[in-house]
């Protein structure tokens, strides 16, 4: 992998860890930000926790990060129908040995892929998704890279439940990797944005990538489709459509854009189908999108919109919370 000068990569940092920064001063921590990068990987072991930790290896080599894999050993009973599980002190002992002998193996996995990585692994145990939300909250990464589930239905059902919860109340951002993986091949870091109401940490962030990972920054806004001007009221106008291209081009600004070449493209339809689509058609590495907190409507509307996104995109997706006054 090409080496990055410590420029670019002081910028990498800067953008990844604005909304980490952003946690600690709004807890009055008072903390000064690490020296580098620091990526935390959420494993379960599963085929798409692998593809999870190959991607945060990766990206950890090309900024100069500090990765640690953090599985958590879940021992709360498990209840079906009737029937209620409860470990014994012996299958405590005997799942806390098979998981850590499965963490050391990831980690050893990891390091030979980039010798040249520091790469850790820490056991939590606790309850799914508290204990992983209580590591993100002490320990501050600015990167959280987990999997979208894990193996067979059981597992497919706890790590999404996991993954969506960590999405929705992380105070760091949050990168989903599907089976997929990240496109070996990719050309560019997608950022959707809504007109009007911008998540300046989410551009912020996409535009950083954009230029750790040598890849065009490609901004989307989708604009309602036929049947959304329909519903209320209005038609569709081109002249808007094209004022709408004018403002999605000067987002980036100059600071966003050096160093980077920066493409904008307007879509038309439902949201999350035509992020999807647009992440798949560009040849996309990343989606990085910013989801709000106004009031509870708005978050229903927006969670549904994201939700969709990490459901129907087949790209790798970071959502990045954006913060209001007092949070």
């Amino acid at each position: 992998m090409p080496i990055m000068s410590a420029r670019t990569q002081e910028n990498f940092f800067e953008q990844l860890g604005a909304a980490s920064r952003a946690a600690r001063e709004a807890r009055g921590d008072g903390e000064a930000p690490p020296t580098r990068p620091f990526i935390m990987v959420a494993t379960d072991f599963s085929a798409t926790s692998d593809k999870a930790i190959d991607a945060a290896t990766h990206l950890a080599a090309r900024v100069g990060a500090r990765l640690e894999a953090v599985p958590v050993l879940s021992l709360a009973p498990i209840a079906h129908a009737e029937l209620v599980w409860v470990p014994t002190p012996g299958q405590m002992d005997r799942m806390s040995t098979e998981a850590q002998t499965s963490l050391d193996e990831a980690v050893a996995r990891a390091r030979k892929l980039q010798p040249e990585t520091e790469i850790g692994g820490s056991l939590r145990a606790g309850m799914l998704p508290d204990a992983l939300l209580d590591a993100i909250e002490v320990e501050s990464p600015d990167l959280v890279v987990m999997g979208t589930h894990g193996r067979g239905f059981w597992s497919r059902l706890v790590m999404g439940s996991v993954a969506h919860a960590v999405n929705r109340r992380s105070s760091a951002p949050v990168l989903t990797v599907h089976d997929e993986g990240i496109a070996p091949k990719a050309e560019s870091v997608l950022a959707p944005v809504e007109l009007g109401r911008i998540s300046e940490e989410a551009l912020d962030l996409a535009a950083g990538l954009a230029k750790a990972l040598r890849l065009k920054l490609r901004l989307l806004y989708v604009f309602p489709g036929a049947d959304a001007f329909d519903a209320i009221g209005a038609t569709y106008d081109p002249p808007i459509a094209k004022a709408s291209q004018a403002q999605l081009e000067s987002l980036a600004g100059p600071e966003r854009r050096a160093d980077i070449e920066v493409e904008s493209v307007t879509r038309f339809g439902a949201a999350a189908k035509e992020i999807a689509v647009e992440a798949d058609e560009s040849n996309a590495a990343l989606v990085v999108m910013g989801t709000q907190r106004r009031g509870i409507v708005s978050r229903a509307i927006e969670g549904s919109v994201a939700d969709d996104v990490l459901r129907l995109c087949p790209r790798p997706v970071i959502l990045c919370r954006e913060r209001t006054p007092g949070q």
